[in-house]
């Protein structure tokens, strides 16, 4: 259900997923993918306009099934796991899944959207290159089709001195989409699986498993600025957040949405983190 990433990080609607090297056919068995034994396990997320999310783990505290509600509607989202890694991740309400594919030095080299149970070309797929030192470096969005894929976006990342990620700048055709993250949080543990979602959102070009992997603080301002043909760049959208953080554990964050040339689509929400 959609309606739920839009509130995950309040205010940005968020998404997922994430070839180059070696392409694999079928998910393997990389390295187990660490847990940090000092984070708290997020037990629960809170809305400030009703909605609540309920994380269930596997006893060696990998995420289970996130299952969310608002109102009378929910959904369930169900992991799969091999060798320490997510291989599947699938909405119980929808028809599509979402298989991850990795790299054999462990990288997640590109993520499938497809039919569940139908053999047939569908969805889309993100495929993920990374620079030497390990940061990605380029991703890209293609369109599952029975001629075969078709490019629809590349995005390439710049990263500050000290190694955050500052800039995603997604080109399709004429038009250009930056997101500049203009600053952080302070030091905080980072779930990765409670920010990524099951379909391909907004801003599914920051939050997705291979940067968030990396992150020991969340973005605190990003900035969209949306660029056709000649045009100059204009500012289309701001996120700002507050956090409340103690001792790393993110307990409560204020996310503020605001639009330049829409200010009736302005907004504000607050999350609260259970643990």
């Amino acid at each position: 259900m959609k309606f739920f990433y839009s509130f995950l990080v309040p205010g940005i609607v968020m998404a997922s997923f994430l070839l180059q090297g070696c392409r694999i056919n079928d998910p393997v068995e990389p390295s187990p993918e660490s847990v940090n034994p000092d984070a708290p396990l997020l037990r629960k997320l809170t809305w400030s306009n009703g909605m609540t999310g309920v994380f269930e783990y596997n006893p060696d505290s990998t995420i289970k099934t996130v299952g969310y509600s608002l109102q009378t509607a929910g959904d369930q989202n169900q992991y799969s796991w091999v060798g320490g890694r997510m291989v599947e991740m699938a909405s119980f309400a929808s028809i599509y899944k979402n298989v991850y594919y990795y790299r054999v030095d462990g990288k997640l080299d590109s993520i499938v959207n497809k039919y569940k149970e139908l053999q047939q070309p569908s969805g889309y797929r993100l495929d993920f290159q990374y620079a030497v030192n390990g940061r990605p470096e380029t991703l890209r969005y293609y369109q599952n089709t029975e001629a075969g894929p078709i490019l629809k976006t590349t995005t390439t990342y710049e990263y500050y001195a000290n190694g955050d990620l500052f800039r995603a700048t997604t080109v399709s055709g004429n038009s250009t989409i930056t997101h500049t993250i203009e600053s952080y949080s302070a030091a905080c543990y980072v779930f990765p699986w409670a920010y990524i979602s099951g379909s391909l959102d907004e801003f599914y070009t920051i939050y997705n498993y291979p940067l968030l992997s990396r992150m020991d603080k969340l973005p605190a301002k990003i900035t969209r600025r949306i660029k056709t043909a000649s045009s100059q760049p204009v500012v289309d959208r701001i996120n700002t957040f507050t956090f409340e953080i103690s001792d790393k554990r993110l307990d409560k964050l204020t996310s503020v949405s605001t639009f330049p040339s829409f200010p009736q689509y302005d907004n504000t929400i607050e999350t609260v983190y259970w643990y």
